[in-house]
């Protein structure tokens, strides 16, 4: 496993709150790999802390769906497999569809400037390799625009997905060329949005989430052969 960095968290927050964000951003990013095993006392020793935190993140984490407990093993990184990332996409992009052809309609200039200065901000996160921050901006594209369309409840089903959409956001990220290509991916979907060109806006859209769909896939498989070689490696 990687070293998982306590220093980034704001300090003033409960220890459990930052031992959970910690652990969650781990797993997203891959820190601990899918099947790897998470010890109560273990992860208590390494970060000086007690066992109460770490079981309270753990109860959140399992509610997140990103661990599960199995027999004989305990606690262990939930892994994903290629048809959970698949079906993922197919609602995400119904979803899209739909988020999309309402926001057209609210188009307002301060709408735009804002997803502009957010992407932006995303250019400056791929320039500086800060892939964490590149794929948390990503992810507000699309929450200014779903907001944009005036459907608090399909915000709110979007965001059910959350823990998905943050861990298939960095995997995909992970690939530098995928980053450039989500860049302009984005600037295009503003683009159309814009000129309120519907049929422009659902195109390249779509195209979007098919590109972070493959990547992602891609960055899955290469994940799972990592967890394969390390569970080989301690048992060794």
């Amino acid at each position: 496993m990687s070293e998982i960095d306590f220093t980034r968290y704001d300090a003033s927050k409960p220890i459990r709150e930052i031992t959970y964000e910690a652990l969650k951003d781990a797993i997203i990013s891959g820190a601990i790999l899918p099947g790897e095993r998470i010890v109560e006392s273990n992860f208590a020793k390494r970060f000086n802390i007690s066992r109460t935190p770490i079981r309270e993140a753990l109860r959140k984490l399992e509610q997140d769906g990103l661990i599960e407990y199995t027999p004989r093993r305990g606690v262990v990184v939930r892994s994903l497999r290629t048809e959970d990332i698949n079906e993922i996409y197919i609602i995400r992009e119904a979803l899209e569809a739909l988020a999309l052809t309402h926001a057209i309609k609210n188009v307002t200039p301060e709408g735009i400037a804002s997803l502009r200065e957010t992407l932006r901000e995303i250019a400056e996160h791929v320039d500086d390799g800060d892939i964490d921050a590149a794929s948390k901006r990503s992810r507000d594209i699309h929450i200014q625009i779903y907001r944009m369309c005036g459907m608090e409840r399909l915000v709110s089903i979007y965001n059910s997905l959350d823990e998905y959409m943050d861990r298939f956001s960095y995997m995909s990220l992970t690939d530098e060329a995928r980053r450039h290509d989500a860049a302009r991916e984005h600037g295009a979907i503003i683009d159309a949005l814009a000129a309120c060109d519907l049929e422009t806006l659902l195109a390249v859209s779509k195209a979007h989430l098919e590109g972070a769909r493959v990547n992602c896939i891609l960055a899955y498989e290469r994940r799972r052969k990592q967890a394969e070689e390390a569970l080989l490696t301690s048992k060794n």
